[in-house]
């Protein structure tokens, strides 16, 4: 009867020290706060949802994946990448891109923070996730790593985290997408304008006097919109060049009649 006590107490002791030894090997874990970026990038990627583990390495390092969203990058597709978060379309023009990590222990308390617009051992891991997470296409995932070393220090072993971003363009040409958004918004002031002016000549043709001092800062105005639709038609899509004829016309045939 000793022997099978000795034996069970044993059994007992084993499992507890493997427990114990299970446990103090137990990586750390994160799961995002939201799929959704912070910065300049926030409409190109998501962060995929899903718990993850620190690898059992020196590094400890996070893998976080992220998607790739259906919205065309700001820029022309051909920019060709050189090196970590730039891309160059020519010797001068350039666009910056960089993702960073920040993350929080089971309070809420920041315990480690990478910067979006830092490189080397202060941003990510590597260079090349960048570069790979520029390549994809919509609904592509791929992974960003980050060092572990701030949560190890914190001794933590559930923590939280988002992602954040930063964008810098700079000469760089933005895509037809991006290009159609910017001329819409000139043709609603060139359409604007284009009312106010016809406006303005009904009253001086009828006799107002104040509408001359509203022509004056109309003529500023026109200025200003010349130097910018200024060879518009080759850039513009289709529907814009017929958007912007039209204005052209209402114009002229306002002036035409005489009022």
């Amino acid at each position: 009867m000793k022997k099978r006590s000795n034996f069970i107490a044993l059994a007992v002791l084993t499992a507890t020290v493997s427990l114990f030894s299970c446990e103090s090997k137990k990586q750390p874990t994160m799961t995002p706060q939201s799929t959704e970026l912070s910065g300049g990038l926030k409409d190109y990627f998501e962060v995929v949802d899903k718990e993850i583990t620190a690898g059992d390495d020196s590094w400890s390092l996070w893998n976080i994946e992220l998607k790739r969203t259906d919205k065309p990058f700001p820029w022309e597709e051909d920019v060709t990448m050189a090196n970590f978060n730039d891309f160059y379309s020519d010797g001068r023009a350039y666009c910056k891109v960089g993702f960073g990590l920040e993350t929080f222990d089971k309070n809420g308390n920041l315990v480690g923070k990478r910067a979006a617009t830092a490189c080397g051992l202060l941003g990510p891991y590597s260079s090349q996730d960048v570069l790979d997470l520029m390549k994809l296409q919509p609904g592509e995932t791929s992974f960003i790593r980050w060092d572990g070393m701030d949560e190890k220090e914190a001794k933590g072993k559930k923590f939280t985290y988002k992602i954040t971003s930063a964008i810098e363009m700079v000469g760089a040409k933005p895509s037809k997408a991006s290009a159609s958004n910017n001329w819409d918004k000139v043709l609603d002031s060139y359409e604007a304008y284009v009312n106010k002016y016809v406006a303005c000549m009904k009253k001086a043709m009828s006799g107002d006097t104040k509408a001359l001092s509203e022509y004056l800062s109309l003529l500023e105005k026109a200025e200003e919109l010349g130097e910018q639709l200024e060879n518009a038609s080759s850039s513009m899509t289709a529907k814009q060049v017929s958007r912007y004829t039209k204005i052209n016309t209402k114009m002229l045939e306002a002036a035409a009649s005489g009022f």
